[in-house]
């Protein structure tokens, strides 16, 4: 009996490692551009910001309808990952009986009157799974969790440039070499 107790309890063990490893649900960082003929969005006209506020919202719809749609490969060691707790929410429940869509809060970046999204139709929402870092170029760099199953549909969707997952970097680090900053400036040692 007790060399039973030991096999089963080492089964487990190595299950639960095994699921935890690969459980790969992280953010990733989705790059968004409206045309390749943009400029830099700081240079671009209040009405072409709007399109491109416009086009990455409607984007983001997109991937919070991905991640709505597939909430089972998010699954942790067979049980609900508790980030998708969101999709509980009030605002989502409405928003999915009313056919409407949501309107992302931006804290980085909030909008002009120029460049303001203005539809009736949207709901504002703050997201923990889906939400804008900032633009980049003529691009538009936002943040999603995701598990690894959902990734390629994603990167399907229209206008995506690219999608790459969050990794942590240690800015005092490059590699083997330590590095240090320097009146604002990195150098390495």
């Amino acid at each position: 009996m007790n060399k039973f107790i030991i096999f089963l309890s080492f089964f487990i063990l190595i299950n639960s490692f095994i699921n935890f490893t690969m459980a790969e649900n992280n953010y990733y960082i989705i790059s968004i551009r409206r045309d390749e003929n943009d400029k830099s969005y700081d240079s671009e006209t209040g009405s072409i910001q709007k399109a491109i506020n416009e086009l990455v919202n409607e984007r983001m719809n997109d991937i919070y309808d991905i991640i709505q749609n597939n909430q089972e490969t998010f699954k942790i060691n067979g049980m609900e990952d508790e980030k998708l707790n969101e999709l509980k929410n009030k605002e989502v429940i409405s928003r999915n009986s009313s056919n409407k869509k949501f309107k992302f809060i931006n804290h980085n970046r909030p909008e002009t009157e120029e460049n303001k999204i203005s539809d009736e139709n949207l709901i504002p929402f703050d997201s923990k799974l889906v939400g804008f870092i900032c633009p980049i170029s003529n691009y538009y760099a936002v943040r999603a969790y995701l598990s690894k199953e959902i990734v390629e549909k994603v990167k399907e969707l229209p206008n995506v440039l690219y999608i790459e997952e969050n990794r942590k970097h240690s800015p005092l680090s490059e590699g083997n070499r330590k590095i240090r900053p320097l009146n604002g400036r990195i150098r390495p040692l």
